[in-house]
């Protein structure tokens, strides 16, 4: 029985990449220097880490044992400003070096990126552009985007390298005093090298329109309606479409407290090639309904801060899937005196493959996961600053449970280098 035809390859980083940076960079070239700024930054942490693999409890790994690692970090932000433009282009590096279990085995790689946006401020019309570049290691437990998690994505078991493009334009008019008008698109696109087997090249394409009203001086309205196009070239040759459409609002309660929220609901609706009865290959299509939306809400004191946010989402995540995610993240920082502060960053996140779950793949395509990290700073001087922490991970899935321990030590430097 003959395998399902792929589709032919989605277009390339470079190709896409191409066009939209010369546009970006040709768009707005600056005009004098007097209004250049040139910003670098410099990091170097070591960590020590069991169980990185996030090897669950029944999972067959005698070398889930402690690992130790080595990231160092070099940035470039480059700016120009008018009174109405600015934009801003950044490039780094980050060169990862680990040893110890047979987990970390994989992560010593060189991971470069790329950014820029430019924004033009017209009065009633505020416009702007954005690009993004990535390229990092995928190769052993780690949480994606949706996760929450400061790492490169979640485990397979090649070791593939992940190349992010990503551009995005956005557009606002004032319709009136209490009235703006926004519209947003983008596309990202994520393709996979170095024995990719385990993982699917995908592009997603968004675009949205979205109204604000004032109510008040302290509170606004925001209505938004968004659709999205997921293409995954893999086998099935997997397709999903989603519309939502959400109602939102902005309150500022007080100079300490303000609050924003959205509800909404989503439509998605799938598709993948799959084998009938007579071994035929036939498209085959899925739909469901679901809640997306999310809240946020920060207090601020003198010296401490809190912040508590939840979100719920149908978004790709970074190993080629559609998921579902439902994240609830709690932050609190004070400080200490001018120079030291201390920290406590908390998320939890349920995660369900939409395209898995609809196929009736229920147990498997779910997990939870959760980390907590406190942490102390300090002020070493005017540029460098030093931090140590601690982080708990857990996982849960249909293999079991997992948990791992982190400590790391960095240092860090920021330097204007002009003006």
């Amino acid at each position: 029985m003959a395998p399902p035809p792929r589709r032919a390859p989605l277009p390339g980083p470079a190709q896409a990449a191409i066009p939209l940076l010369l546009a970006l960079l040709l768009g707005a070239a600056p005009a004098g220097a007097q209004d250049w700024s040139l910003i670098g930054s410099f990091s170097q942490t070591g960590e020590l880490i069991s169980n990185i693999g996030i090897n669950t409890d029944d999972e067959d790994d005698e070398d889930d044992g402690l690992s130790y690692g080595s990231t160092t970090g070099l940035n470039f932000n480059l700016g120009y400003e008018t009174p109405r433009t600015q934009w801003t282009l950044g490039s780094g590096t980050r060169l990862r070096f680990f040893g110890g279990s047979e987990d970390a085995e994989g992560l010593s790689t060189f991971n470069p990126n790329a950014r820029g946006a430019v924004s033009f401020d017209g009065g009633r019309l505020n416009l702007g552009s954005d690009f993004s570049f990535s390229r990092a290691s995928q190769t052993f437990t780690e949480f994606d985007e949706e996760g929450g998690f400061e790492s490169d994505g979640i485990v397979i078991d090649a070791e593939a390298r992940r190349t992010n493009l990503g551009f995005g334009v956005n557009a606002g008019y004032e319709l009136s005093a209490r009235n703006t008008l926004g519209f947003s698109a983008g596309t990202r696109i994520v393709r996979f090298s170095e024995n990719d087997d385990e993982l699917d090249d995908n592009t997603t394409i968004t675009a949205g329109v979205s109204l604000a009203r004032v109510i008040s001086p302290r509170t606004s309205l925001i209505f938004a309606t968004s659709a999205q196009r997921f293409m995954a070239d893999d086998f099935e040759n997997s397709e999903a479409f989603s519309v939502n459409g959400t109602v939102g609002f902005q309150r500022t309660v007080s100079q300490q407290l303000s609050l924003t929220g959205r509800a909404g609901l989503a439509y998605v609706e799938t598709e993948e090639d799959v084998f009938d009865e007579f071994g035929q290959i036939v498209r085959e299509t899925d739909s469901t309904v679901s809640g997306v939306g999310g809240f946020n809400l920060s207090y601020s004191m003198p010296r401490t801060s809190f912040g508590l946010t939840f979100s719920q989402s149908v978004a790709p995540a970074s190993t080629g899937e559609l998921r579902n995610t439902s994240t609830l993240g709690l932050s609190v920082s004070h400080r200490i005196d001018s120079i030291q502060s201390v920290s406590l960053n908390s998320t939890l996140s349920r995660r369900v493959d939409v395209i898995e779950a609809l196929d009736g793949s229920t147990t498997d395509d779910r997990e939870v996961f959760a980390q907590i990290s406190p942490s102390y700073s300090i002020s070493l001087s005017q540029d460098w600053s030093a931090r140590v922490g601690y982080t708990l991970r857990f996982a849960d899935s249909d293999d079991g449970d997992a948990f791992s321990n982190r400590v790391f030590l960095s240092f860090s430097r920021s330097l204007a280098i002009f003006p």
